[in-house]
């Protein structure tokens, strides 16, 4: 199946399909626009269109968050296994349902 042309249109096919987290459009300064996905306040993931594909990476939802952890984010990536749940069950779906899929990396 072709990826979606929008980030509104994938944000309604996850908010759909994957209900166990809340979805925001949101702008990651130096990456651009995306759709924030949240777990808990600690754990997320954001999902971009890039490419023509979709790229799908780990991350601390909330911006006051990020602020307050710090570089502790690093250490969260390597530690907590948790902290990568919600990118891989998203990755899983969309994987499923769209061809170019990947996790991002930077």
């Amino acid at each position: 199946m072709n990826i979606p042309s929008t980030l509104e249109e994938l944000k309604a096919d996850l908010e759909t399909n994957l209900p166990q987290y809340t979805y925001a459009l949101g702008n990651r300064p130096f990456y651009g626009k995306c759709i924030v996905a949240k777990d808990t306040k600690y754990f997320g993931a954001d999902i971009f269109l890039k490419h023509g594909r979709i790229e799908v990476e780990a991350s601390i939802p909330e911006m006051r968050t990020r602020l307050l952890i710090g570089s502790g984010a690093l250490l969260m990536k390597w530690f907590k296994p948790k902290f990568s749940a919600p990118e891989s069950s998203i990755l899983e779906y969309l994987g499923s349902k769209y061809q170019l899929v990947k996790r991002r990396t930077r």
